[in-house]
This record gives structure tokens, C-alpha cells and sequence, in this order.
């Protein structure tokens, strides 16, 4: 992604904006219109940039390693970034340190041999991490969401892995569900592969899955908002 000057200038305008508690809403328009910007761009803004305080909350929960933890699997989450980067869409590192993706496909999968090999590649980024197991949930509303869940379900045993692979109403709320839960006797808490921020404010640590994966498979790259925040008074 090629930040250009209007939008290297949007970013730290509304970050200021979200710090004194403005509606994001409103902010995005705001800027938006003011800089100029496109709809990608607006998107990345929307989905890369959020207050100080939310986003240094988030980093502190960010887990560098799985070290032998359940990993909790948001599992369209992470592997539409895969196929998005895979496919040449924008991803970038949010001000929270989250990989997140200008991808807006809105639930429909962009290409399915993609998402087979996200899964697969997934799958193995979480062995490689030296996970215990992965517990994952998939949008059952999702085209051919059962299928997608058989396949991450056979890419999982593959690698391996021990694994529940369910469908749910909403991930986001089974997972917030499975965070509520106790743990048992002599396990530690999970870990949550997401970037969704409903879920990555709630769990005790948030692993990027999918970021490792890109990385370490592909010595991917990514611009950090982060960076691009700093300066505005």
C-alpha cells in the first residue's frame, strides 16, 4: 500500500479526532472529505487507526509466541487476510499493531482455492507456533460455510494439530462465549488469533496467525499506521 501524501496526513488528523472522543463515524467523514481521500483509503483509515489509549490497551495483549497455549481461531478472520494479501489487496499494520486488510468483501469469499490454501497455511503457522491446539468458529451464514469447516477441519489434522472446528451464528460471539469459560485444571488461557476488535478488547492475549504466517512464509512487509499517527497536536 502506497501512502500518499493526503492520506499520510488524515492519520494523525483522526487519530486526534478518536483521543478527544469523537464519534468515529463522523471523524471518517470529516477527514475524509477534507483530505480527499478515496474509498480504499477511507476503509484503511476506518479499519488501521483508533484512539492512543484502545490501541496501547491492544498492543499490551499482543502475544509474541503461542507457547504450547490453545489458540482460539477467528477463522474467516484470519485467513480472508491471507487471501486478501495473496490477491494483491492492502494490508497494513493498524496503530494497535493488528494485520488488518482493505480487502472489504463483506462476508462473500473472494476466491475459493485461496481460502483451502489459507487454511492449510494457517493450519501449519500454528503448529510451527507451537501451539497446544487450535479451537476455531466460522460465520455459518458464509457461503458454503460447512464445506470451508470440513476443510479447515482436514488442513488441521494435517498439520497435526488437535482441533475443534464449529459453525457458528456469529464467531465473534462464540468466541467471547469460549473467553468466558473457566479454564481447567492446569490449563493456561487461550490465546486468540483475531483482529477483530470487539474480540482482541476482550481477550487476555491476541496471537496474529495470520500476520506470522505472512511473514515468516512469505517475508511479507507491512506499512505501520502506527508510525504514520505520530505528530499532530
Amino acid at each position: 500500500m502506497e501512502a500518499g501524501e493526503s492520506f499520510r496526513a488524515a492519520v494523525p488528523e483522526y487519530r486526534w479526532l478518536l483521543d478527544r472522543g469523537y464519534p468515529g463515524g463522523a471523524s471518517l467523514r470529516l477527514v475524509g472529505d477534507r483530505r480527499r481521500l478515496s474509498a480504499e483509503e477511507r476503509l484503511v483509515l476506518f479499519r488501521g487507526v483508533a484512539s492512543a489509549a484502545d490501541s496501547e490497551a491492544r498492543r499490551a495483549r499482543i502475544a509474541e509466541a503461542a507457547g504450547g497455549r490453545v489458540i482460539l481461531l477467528d477463522a474467516y478472520n484470519a485467513a480472508f487476510t491471507v487471501v486478501h494479501y495473496l490477491v494483491g489487496k492492502p494490508c497494513f499494520l493498524s496503530t494497535d499493531g493488528l494485520l488488518r486488510d482493505a480487502g472489504a468483501n463483506y462476508g462473500r469469499v473472494p476466491r475459493e482455492e485461496l481460502l483451502s490454501r489459507a487454511f492449510g497455511e494457517l493450519a501449519q503457522a500454528a503448529r510451527e507456533a507451537g501451539a497446544a491446539a487450535v479451537e476455531a468458529w466460522l460465520d455459518a451464514p458464509v457461503s458454503r460455510s460447512a464445506a470451508h469447516a470440513a476443510g479447515l477441519r482436514t488442513a488441521l489434522g494435517a498439520a497435526g494439530l488437535p482441533y475443534r472446528v464449529e459453525l457458528a451464528r456469529s464467531a465473534d460471539g462464540a468466541i467471547l462465549a469460549r473467553l468466558r469459560e473457566k479454564p481447567g485444571s492446569g490449563e493456561g488461557e487461550p490465546l486468540v488469533a483475531s483482529s477483530d476488535s470487539a474480540i482482541a478488547d476482550k481477550a487476555p492475549a491476541v496471537y496474529d496467525l495470520a500476520r506470522r504466517l505472512l511473514e515468516t512464509r512469505y517475508g511479507a512487509a507491512f506499512p505501520d499506521l502506527g508510525a504514520l499517527a505520530q505528530g499532530f497536536r
